[in-house]
């Protein structure tokens, strides 16, 4: 006897999309909610018009945790980015490397230097979240100071640390792509290269034309006088810049991004005392609530604070809930 086929058809699959679309219509752009809960409520529809259909929820179960598992990695990189960001922000790792990169930085090429930067740091690491948790929030800071919209920096930041990352030898999700397609790795970049530098070229034109809007609006005075404040208010040395110098030799040695990214942590951790005199308490309640300044300026304030496990939480609860509702998805036979 012919088993009923318990997957989901094409009809009720478009309904959960539409049903998606319009939570997230309603939650997000009309009542300005986040993301988690419109896509937490079609995940509990999905779910339902799945059992309805004929599926376990025990199957369906097993879907979610399994698309859950594909995320462990990431999850912990995020975990460890939080920490160690808290530390560079309590130590002055981070304040340090805005300082010095403002000096050097022309403000007429930021956003496209910007982009190119990080292009550079994760090609040679491999590691687009680790290029934008470290060199990428340090620019942030710098365009921030030069008067450039915060969203605009962060596109040049993702933009060159998803193009190394693409390109990069030591990307997990390069030799993943490769490995799958049983393709010769160094073949599998080689053909990537005709999609990719002319995306990488069209964005870095785009940044610099982008970029002169805003270079005529740079007053350098308050630049100085916004350095000579983040100085006085944080112990800026350059021994600090071992920190983020040490994360990216680690990775382009091959070392895993989570011991790499635990030993800046406790390198954040020993500067954080050394350099700011704190104390070991305020060090771990740096790693876990960040770093909160204030200092009476509001852009100092805004470059020296954050970090933490709570600033990454947010991001966690997103991929989670998500991934969730891939996992209903896939167990419902909506995805096919």
């Amino acid at each position: 006897m012919e088993m009923p086929d318990k997957n989901l058809s094409f009809g009720k699959s478009m309904l959960i999309l539409l049903f998606l679309l319009g939570s997230i219509f309603l939650g997000v752009v009309l009542w300005g909610l986040d993301a988690q809960i419109p896509i937490i409520i079609t995940t509990i529809f999905a779910a339902g018009l799945a059992i309805s259909n004929g599926s376990k929820w025990s199957d369906l179960e097993s879907s979610i945790l399994e698309s859950l598992g594909t995320v462990g990695q990431a999850i912990l990189v995020l975990l460890v980015i939080g920490m160690m960001l808290g530390t560079w922000l309590h130590s002055g790792v981070v304040p340090t490397m805005i300082y010095y990169g403002a000096k050097l930085i022309s403000p007429a090429i930021f956003l496209p230097t910007a982009c190119f930067l990080c292009s550079i740091s994760s090609l040679s690491t491999g590691d687009s979240w680790g290029t934008a948790g470290t060199l990428g929030v340090a620019i942030m800071g710098i365009g921030i100071g030069f008067g450039v919209p915060p969203a605009i920096v962060a596109g040049a930041v993702v933009s060159g640390s998803y193009f190394g990352d693409k390109m990069s030898p030591l990307s997990d999700t390069t030799l993943l792509a490769s490995a799958v397609t049983k393709v010769n790795l160094f073949e599998h970049i080689k053909y990537m290269l005709y999609t990719t530098i002319p995306s990488l070229a069209i964005a870095l034109v785009a940044y610099f034309f982008i970029g002169l809007r805003y270079s005529k609006n740079v007053d350098l005075a308050e630049l100085n006088l916004m350095l000579s404040s983040l100085k006085e208010a944080v112990n800026i040395n350059p021994i600090l810049l071992t920190a983020p110098l040490f994360v990216i030799v680690m990775i382009i040695k091959k070392v895993q991004p989570l011991p790499a990214l635990m030993g800046g942590t406790l390198l954040g951790s020993v500067f954080a005392m050394i350099f700011q005199k704190a104390s070991l308490m305020e060090v771990f309640e740096a790693m876990h609530y960040g770093v909160e300044s204030d200092t009476g300026n509001e852009v100092i304030d805004l470059l020296v604070s954050g970090g933490g496990l709570d600033y990454v939480m947010w991001t966690i609860s997103l991929i989670y809930c998500a991934m969730a509702l891939g996992g209903v998805l896939k167990g419902s036979g909506a995805l096919e």
